[in-house]
């Protein structure tokens, strides 16, 4: 494990498992190690400290200070101040409670900006407000301006107000960066009065408002369980989400289509098969053509089916036998749709089919003879020569789980493959694929396990070879898109406690992620689509319990409503 602290340079440490390392006299150590403080005893210092971790989790590591001053009255006082975590500072919002002035005691009030390099200022400001006088506000508020890295404390803030018994809100007036605010209550009226010992007081950060708009929509029948929706927008931005569900009563299946109706601002919801079991998921696109949603299914027979914009038209595509399959649906630079999917008969492994205008044209893209022993997943995307490419997950052996992450590209004449990523059980489970603006692969999959638990990664294509990152250390991923500037977009699903979540690269800060909706029973199956607006949007299985302990299964869609 290393720890790295920024005055403005770098220092690193090293400790063992377990091991404990306190610097008796902190700044003496940093200015030993090359960093730029002023000599000591010609003037006082005070700033924040940034600590990052590597080779251990965050949440294992614990980093803290103990600030001690020389007293008037001899002897000194202190301070210790432990570390706020990356993810619970303020953005908005933030109070500090249970704060006196008056004859034993003194408060100071104290900001830092906590952002990364390049994360710009933000201007604070602080309000007193007066608790024996029913919380009224007291004195005008103080404003405060801070760069990244930026601390400053306002001494006997609260006696200066005129409040002996009170507390205080910090808010963000503008700037982007996370803060951190905190406050000290210090023995003694005044310098010198008492012993002059300071406790900490953490502040209570009001959560932001969420960016993300969530509607429910229930199936309205509670024998049917439901599985992995998919969604797609027409050019209004009105959606179309389909899902699959198994009746538990009798084993059997239904493949469901819900319209959002603007007229009627309702679901209209159509049921397009039932019965057997749909081992081809349904996925959707949108057909540019006429705006109109389509959507892929099939049990023994792989469907296409198109709304008019009266009714529901379907067609066969291929015999292609039982096979568990997430086939994948896009349409063309000519505007016809093509799909990948897995194949059991007549050809066992992974095929392709094309709308020619008049008649499906289908072909064989890699023979798998072990194809149908997992749950399969493609991803279909088309490059910026209009040729039809596929991501998908392979064995190298005889198992029952991918554990190679593969590409597929059609070069005009034949489809041509090659290993992107291997030797991982479930790597390739899961993948999701998109071209960025140089036209360059994109690839988001299972990073490995089975379980909930499991990560995921990222792999690009640089121009000479494959570059992968991880994305998240633990979550299930959903899909992957580029959204209008090329940045990519992750959604997921975390487990324990169950929360759907999106994720993207920062500056300075790596990948990141953010709460679509939290504290769910389950959460399964999630799906990111941009609308035609350009924001990101999810569908998911949520799953609540209600109080008599029966769980309840429901389709989320989440739309984000803030850049």
């Amino acid at each position: 494990m290393a720890w790295s602290v920024f005055w403005p340079l770098k220092v690193s440490l090293k400790l063992r498992p377990r091991e404990q390392l306190i610097l008796s006299d902190a700044l003496e150590y940093l200015r030993g190690r090359g960093l730029g403080i002023g000599a000591k005893g010609i003037a006082s210092y005070a700033g924040a400290l940034r600590v990052s971790v590597a080779g251990a989790a965050l949440s294992d590591v614990f980093a803290g200070a103990r600030t001690a001053s020389p007293s008037p009255s001899a002897g000194q006082f202190g301070l210790f101040t432990p570390g706020v975590f990356e993810g619970q500072e303020a953005q908005t919002e933030a109070w500090l409670y249970g704060l006196r002035a008056d004859a034993t005691n003194r408060t100071n009030v104290a900001v830092l900006n906590a952002g990364p390099d390049g994360a710009g200022a933000v201007t604070l400001e602080l309000q007193a407000y007066d608790g024996d006088a029913g919380g009224i506000p007291r004195g005008d508020p103080d404003q405060v301006t801070l760069e990244p890295g930026g601390w400053a404390q306002k001494s006997g803030f609260l006696g200066n107000k005129g409040v002996a018994n009170g507390w205080v809100r910090v808010r963000r007036l503008s700037g982007t960066a996370p803060w951190i605010t905190y406050a000290v209550v210090n023995d003694g009226a005044g310098a010198g009065a008492r012993t002059g010992d300071g406790a900490y007081v953490p502040m209570v950060a009001t959560p932001p408002p969420s960016p993300w708009e969530i509607s429910i929509l229930k199936d309205g029948d509670p024998t049917m369980g439901l599985h992995r929706p998919s969604v797609t927008y027409d050019p209004s931005g009105s959606p179309t989400i389909s899902y699959g569900g198994l009746i538990l009563s009798s084993l059997t299946s239904k493949v469901k289509v819900a319209r959002w109706d603007r007229a009627s601002a309702s679901w209209q919801v159509a049921t397009l098969h039932e019965g057997g079991d749909t081992w081809h998921v349904p996925v959707l696109a949108t057909d540019p053509k006429d705006g109109q949603p389509s959507v892929v299914y099939g049990v023994d027979v792989l469907q296409f089916a198109h709304w008019t914009g009266s009714s529901w038209k379907v067609e066969a595509v291929e015999t292609v036998g039982k096979i568990n399959d997430v086939p994948s649906l896009a349409y063309g630079p000519d505007g016809n749709p093509a799909i990948a999917y897995f194949a059991k008969t007549p050809t066992m492994g992974l095929r392709f089919a094309r709308w020619n205008g008049s008649a499906w044209v289908t072909q064989s893209v890699e023979l798998d003879p072990f194809a149908d022993k997992y749950l399969t997943s493609t991803s279909l995307a088309f490059d910026s020569q209009g040729n039809p490419a596929i991501a998908y997950g392979a064995r190298a052996g005889t198992g029952n789980r991918s554990d190679t992450l593969k590409l597929a590209r059609w070069t005009g004449s034949e489809w041509r493959t090659e290993i992107v990523e291997e030797g991982v059980f479930f790597y390739g489970y899961q993948c999701s694929l998109a071209f960025d603006a140089q036209g360059m692969p994109v690839i988001a999959h299972r990073a490995g396990r089975p379980d909930y638990s499991a990560g995921i990664r990222l792999v690009r294509w640089d121009g000479q070879g494959w570059v992968g990152e991880p994305v998240v250390g633990e979550g299930t991923l959903g899909s992957l898109v580029l959204d209008r500037s090329g940045t990519p977009l992750v959604g997921f699903t975390q487990a324990y406690p169950w929360s759907v979540r999106m994720a993207r690269p920062e500056p300075g800060r790596g990948w990141t992620s953010e709460v679509v909706e939290g504290s769910l029973g389950a959460a399964q199956y999630p799906m990111l689509k941009l609308d035609p607006a350009g924001k990101p949007s999810l569908v998911y299985v949520r799953t609540e319990t209600g109080a008599d302990g029966i769980q309840v299964k429901s389709i989320g869609f989440a739309r984000r409503t803030a850049e």
